[in-house]
């Protein structure tokens, strides 16, 4: 991805929460709730989650997702955050 296409995707993806560490148990439902309201095909649905493992624990994963509009953000907030 050059310059431009990653200054085109943060300006695209610009609603960030960032959930800190979580169990992967928490990132499935998380998933299946933005699924199930939202569909799962993201250039379509306008979410998308960055996950990471936690080196220091065996269960525990850092989670962000991203939104296109400022009402899922909140929504989202409200429900998981």
């Amino acid at each position: 991805m050059n310059s431009r296409q990653r200054r085109q995707d943060r300006r695209e993806w610009r609603y960030k929460i960032d959930l800190g560490s979580r169990p992967y148990d928490d990132y499935a439902a998380m998933f299946a709730w933005l699924s199930e309201r939202h569909g799962r095909k993201i250039a379509r649905c306008g979410w998308r989650s960055n996950i990471e493992a936690n080196n220091d624990t065996d269960d525990e994963y850092f989670l962000v997702w991203q939104f296109l509009r400022e009402q899922d953000a909140a929504e989202f907030a409200l429900r998981w955050a």
